[in-house]
């Protein structure tokens, strides 16, 4: 697909995604070889086959797949079975060659040479991290002018006791203005009552206590969470500016009949203080499944142990905000503020 300078790509065209235990060096760099698709996970050189996931009712493709996405933004999708892909190059530019085989089989092949560069490496993570990923260069307000506001709840979902609030302000019309995505945990579990009036501060976990919202972050696959200021948005809904909040207060006023007034001052991962004021509807839909036993969190920062298929499931669930490298098709999900 046309890939432009900011690494955005249009459709029609196909997408390949491949799951790798690769092993690799001090410097990031990972090892050439033949890998293989594989039924059992973990195993250096191997590929996990591409699967249907179903989680909960939802689908999610996992492991080894490639995805076409044709000029309707409709998307096919096709789940390697067995192959084979070699790796040979060194110092992050690499010759790959696939071949796989999907359970109808349909032969999925193809080639790439160029850079791979391989984000939150160990060794590497902390010189990302002082990097920061927020998109600021100073002080920002935000213009909440034109923002409408909707939301969920998640019950306990992070199992501290209080009731889990997910919500974002965008603009209404999907292009003027600034947007915020916040993820907190307030006193109490009635969602009848909406989102509980209080000072939030920064949580020093991935599981945030009542009175505390959960920190914005970036995984390495691109993804965003926690709480952000996003912006930049395009008539896809697709946005290009956004910093995470690292730590400063979040004051909500619930006033009794729907509506909220909020205000806040944050501090972004490059000292940055980004603030903003706006008073008005959220609309909350519960999605409320603690009492039933919901599934614990995964953490949010970047992971560089094995995980299995269920735990990603989680770490896709958590990071509501959908990878921002794909401008393509409301059909694949990978819109980013919804």
């Amino acid at each position: 697909m046309p890939v432009d300078s900011q690494g955005y790509v249009t459709p029609p065209g196909t997408i390949l995604s491949v799951e790798a235990y690769m092993p690799f060096d001090e410097n990031g760099y990972i090892a050439e070889g033949k890998y293989e698709i594989s039924t059992t996970s973990g195993a250096d050189f191997t590929l996990y086959y591409g699967e249907l996931f179903d989680f909960l009712g939802m689908l999610f493709p996992m492991g080894t797949y490639a995805s076409y996405i044709d000029e309707a933004n409709t998307e096919y999708l096709g789940f390697a079975t067995s192959g084979t892909m070699d790796v040979s190059g060194s110092n992050g530019y690499y010759d790959i060659e696939f071949n796989f085989t999907t359970e109808q089989g349909y032969n999925i092949t193809g080639s790439y040479s160029g850079p791979l560069t391989i984000a939150g490496m160990p060794g590497k993570e902390e010189e990302e991290e002082e990097d920061g990923f927020s998109t600021l260069e100073g002080d920002y307000t935000l213009d909440l002018s034109n923002a409408v506001g909707y939301g969920s709840y998640y019950g306990d979902y992070y199992y501290t006791g209080g009731g889990n609030w997910y919500f974002v302000l965008e603009p209404s019309d999907g292009l003027t203005g600034d947007g915020l995505q916040v993820d907190l945990t307030g006193v109490g579990l009635d969602f009848n009552a909406g989102l509980p009036t209080d000072t939030y501060v920064a949580a020093s976990t991935d599981y945030p206590e009542p009175g505390e919202y959960l920190v914005g972050y970036a995984t390495s696959e691109g993804q965003l969470g926690g709480t952000l200021f996003i912006g930049g948005f395009d008539s896809m809904g697709y946005v290009s500016e956004f910093a995470p909040a690292t730590e400063g207060d979040f004051n909500v006023t619930n006033h009794g009949d729907g509506t909220y007034t909020l205000s806040f001052s944050f501090l972004d991962d490059k000292g940055n203080t980004w603030d903003g004021e706006w008073t008005g509807e959220i609309i909350f839909d519960n999605y409320d499944t603690s009492s039933a036993g919901a599934p614990s969190r995964m953490s949010a920062g970047f992971r560089n142990n094995p995980i299995t298929q269920s735990e990603k499931i989680e770490i896709l669930k958590q990071n509501r905000l959908q990878p921002i490298t794909l401008t393509s098709a409301k059909a694949t999900g990978r819109k980013v503020v919804k």
